[in-house]
């Protein structure tokens, strides 16, 4: 269950220096809600950026996980890319966490790799007799149509820094 994959993790950051967990959302038994899932991922098949000098990874610029996974399980990820999958070329591997196996399987090497994205988001106040309302907004210029709707000593806009996330995923032969 996921208290042991947190043990898991706990125990590789004792003895190597850090731990990993991947926490997901399944949303198979509450399709609404979801439920919270924590996987134990081996710290030998983490990457993370060589320049991260923070302990908890804040200043990492992206982080790879390295992955074996069968062509069955790719197409069923990446439907649409199902003819180049299956043009990929198998490597006999043990299992994606490297523990133990007793048997190899073949396996294409999947690299998934997260980058941080800078960016900038906004948002708008707007003072209204029923209160201030906050809007959120894409772009500076959303600003002129609350403008025109209210007056502009009624609308203040405040930009601030945001990361977003990207997720690429490779293989050997090229990016899925």
């Amino acid at each position: 269950g996921n208290k042991y994959n947190l043990a898991y993790a706990f125990s590789d950051a004792i003895s190597t220096g850090i731990g990993w967990a991947r926490i997901d959302m399944d949303y198979s038994r509450d399709f609404f809600d979801g439920d919270i899932t924590v996987k134990h991922v081996s710290p030998l098949c983490l990457y993370f950026d060589p320049d991260s000098k923070e302990a908890d990874l804040a200043d990492c610029s992206w982080i790879m996980q390295r992955s074996f996974l069968s062509k069955d399980l790719l197409i069923a990820l990446y439907p649409d890319q199902k003819d180049k999958i299956m043009g990929l070329e198998e490597t006999e591997e043990m299992a994606a966490d490297f523990q133990q196996s007793t048997t190899n399987t073949r396996r294409v090497n999947v690299l998934e790799r997260w980058y941080k994205v800078p960016g900038k988001a906004y948002k708008i106040y707007v003072n209204t007799p029923e209160g201030i309302e906050e809007y959120d907004a894409k772009e500076p210029g959303e600003k002129l149509q609350y403008e025109a709707q209210y007056t502009a000593e009624n609308v203040r806009m405040i930009g601030y820094p945001t990361t977003k996330i990207k997720i690429r995923t490779e293989t050997d032969d090229g990016v899925v």
